[in-house]
């Protein structure tokens, strides 16, 4: 049985959404006989439309009631009720209906309500909805011949449709973390608000509110157009489901943008990460050698318990080397101490491979150096390119060497949002899976 549905009030928005939550590693499938059909294949998510963004709202209140006790019936745990990403539709009544569903049951739910999809240009600011920059009452569906808009602001909307108190967290709470939004959301919990309106620009907002949602201990749906809603689940319910492809992550980037992506990829799925340190690969010897020791002792011990082997050089800002200051200790070319360090990750990941075996495994890479590195250290002669993962991420496979055939995905390390490492690992993993 399910242990999560989306609600959506049309299909193709219920598709979509579903595509979000399937890339967060939960299986999902959009039902086109509704609450009551029986799905094959065991799958997290059930995807439910009620096809009822143009009609009155207490039909379309009616609608998503129904669907929702048929989908408690079912056994469903955690809800995510799909609203339009330009707040068309009968919102209002809808979170109302699923809240009221949850109430008959015994669960005083609250509906954090994340309009924003930065990914397609929508974002919430000081509560004005914006799409591509611009007001949404400036934008054409001002003009919808069946849902126009009048108003940009995303709290007025809340409070004029739902019949529930609405509070709303700031974008200053959402930028001081995870914690600060938890503790606003039970402030106003306590308050008496049960739909909460939240300001979010960035993807890394969707992360800290879904985050925030997640610790405050209280219990919660989201109402969004799709990639709040998945965030929320996989904070939730962290291992939706066994694998049976297994990656190796070797990020070489150490920039911020990476540092972030490995920080979501290692909160959505089970993953095992081994620091390497960069300062003994650079100096070389006996350091090196000891270091790639240590670091394969831990791969040792933990290469067949996740699915997700992550090697890196950079936990925080300040595991950041000053290349230019240890090549002048050194003696040497700033790019001789930065291939030092390439290849000598490289050399740790080929050791990696070797003990989580040939079968089933794929490699990530991030950042330009290692990767040329991990090429030269499997001795490929080159790389089958595939497909595009996302723009500027490939996936292939290595000619020629010990590992040819291998699956790889690069990506550079200025490359995509925070969750770009997560969508690269759940890629190969699929790919994995297909070729089994």
């Amino acid at each position: 049985m399910p242990r999560l549905a989306v609600i959506a009030d049309d299909l193709t928005g219920a598709n979509a959404t579903g595509i979000l939550f399937g890339k967060r590693g939960f299986r999902a499938i959009s039902s086109l006989g509704g609450a009551q059909c029986g799905l094959p294949g065991d799958p997290d998510v059930i995807v439910v439309t009620t096809e009822s963004r143009a009609i009155p709202p207490t039909e379309a209140y009616r609608r998503v009631y129904q669907a929702a006790k048929d989908l408690l019936g079912l056994g469903v745990q955690h809800f995510d009720k799909r609203i339009d990403s330009t707040l068309r539709g009968n919102m209002g009544a809808e979170i109302d209906a699923l809240l009221q569903a949850l109430r008959e049951q015994g669960t005083d739910a609250m509906a954090v309500v994340v309009a924003a999809f930065p990914g397609s240009g929508r974002s919430t600011v000081g509560g004005y909805h914006l799409v591509g920059g611009v007001p949404l009452e400036l934008t054409g569906v001002a003009n919808d011949p069946t849902c126009p808009i009048r108003s940009s602001s995303l709290p007025y909307l809340l409070s004029a449709q739902s019949r529930n108190s609405v509070g709303v967290i700031s974008l200053s709470t959402v930028l001081r973390g995870s914690r600060a939004v938890a503790d606003a959301l039970r402030v106003l919990y306590s308050d008496g608000n049960r739909v909460i309106a939240v300001n979010c620009v960035a993807d890394a907002d969707l992360e800290t509110i879904a985050h925030g949602a997640a610790q405050c201990g209280l219990p919660v749906v989201s109402a969004d157009p799709g990639p709040f809603g998945a965030a929320l689940a996989a904070a939730l319910f962290p291992s939706p489901r066994p694998t049976s492809g297994r990656v190796l992550a070797v990020a070489g980037s150490v920039t911020a943008q990476t540092r972030e992506q490995l920080k979501v990829l290692q909160s959505s799925i089970p993953c095992t990460s081994v620091h390497v340190n960069a300062e003994a690969l650079a100096r070389g010897g006996n350091l090196a050698a000891a270091e790639a020791d240590r670091a394969l002792e831990s791969v040792t011990d933990s290469a067949a318990n996740t699915p997700v082997l992550c090697l890196h050089t950079v936990s925080d800002s300040e595991d950041v080397l000053d290349i230019g200051a240890l090549a002048a200790e050194l003696g040497a070319a700033p790019a001789t101490v930065a291939c030092n360090i390439a290849d000598g990750l490289a050399q740790i990941a080929v050791a990696s491979l070797a003990e989580m075996g040939r079968s089933g495994v794929g490699v990530y890479g991030t950042g330009g150096d290692i990767i040329a590195a991990l090429c030269r250290a499997c001795r490929a002669q080159g790389i089958e390119l595939i497909d595009e993962v996302l723009p500027l991420a490939t996936y292939g496979r290595l000619v020629g060497g010990q590992y040819s055939g291998l699956p790889l995905v690069t990506k550079g390390g200025l490359v995509g949002g925070p969750d770009a490492a997560l969508a690269c690992v759940d890629y190969l993993i699929n790919s994995l899976e297909e070729r089994a």
